[in-house]
């Protein structure tokens, strides 16, 4: 998948909960929006047999609301996350990125 342009449906769980994100990769810069009202802003890049993705996710939920990404509540909280896929990689692949709250267990879906 040298082109990896396109709409990606991204399914996440880790120790502090579980959700679900939708993303648009659009020549290496990400946009998209989590379940919960996270912002998601980031670039994409490929090295060697790898499709790196580097985001920051800019909690922007109600105070009270709990982020699975750093298990803390309320808004103007934000994390960035690393993570890699095989660059070919047909229309899913599973990856890992480290939080604060934990490993996140990342699957990626290209739609």
């Amino acid at each position: 998948m040298e082109d990896y342009n396109g709409t990606y449906m991204v399914y996440y769980e880790g120790a502090a909960g579980f959700g679900n994100a939708a993303a648009i990769i659009d020549n290496g810069v990400i946009r998209g929006k989590d379940c919960v009202a996270g912002d998601i802003k980031g670039m994409a890049r490929i090295e060697g047999n790898d499709l790196i993705i580097n985001v920051t996710i800019y909690f922007t939920g109600a105070p009270g609301t709990f982020s699975v990404v750093n298990g803390e509540k309320g808004s103007g909280l934000e994390q960035t996350l690393e993570f890699r896929v095989p660059k070919d990689f047909p229309n899913e692949a599973l990856s890992t990125a480290d939080t604060v709250a934990g490993p996140l267990r990342l699957r990626i879906i290209r739609l």
